[in-house]
């Protein structure tokens, strides 16, 4: 199964990224130019490092140590299938006048 991410500008400041079956939006906020629908790319950034290492934390309390996290228990836990993640990515860009 092929995965893809894709990035599509929607006006303004506003841009939606699209990953497996999930949509994320990014913008800023309204004293920058933003419509402030969505948090900026840095928050987005920022959240996504935050919440690798709160799920590796979480594993760690969880199963005392590395070497003893399961690697066989379905998808979800299946560290040698999480590790192969790679994402074709492609960039879309409409420009629109405003």
């Amino acid at each position: 199964m092929e995965k893809t991410l894709r990035v599509d500008h929607k006006g303004g400041d506003l841009f939606e990224i699209a990953v497996r079956q999930h949509v994320l939006h990014v913008d800023q906020p309204t004293e920058d130019g933003g419509s402030d629908f969505a948090p900026t790319p840095t928050e987005m950034f920022v959240s996504s490092l935050a919440s690798c290492v709160a799920w590796y934390t979480s594993m760690r309390a969880h199963f005392g140590d590395w070497t003893s996290m399961p690697s066989q228990q379905g998808p979800a836990m299946d560290r040698s299938r999480r590790a192969k993640r790679w994402y074709r990515t492609s960039r879309q860009q409409r420009m629109t006048r405003g």
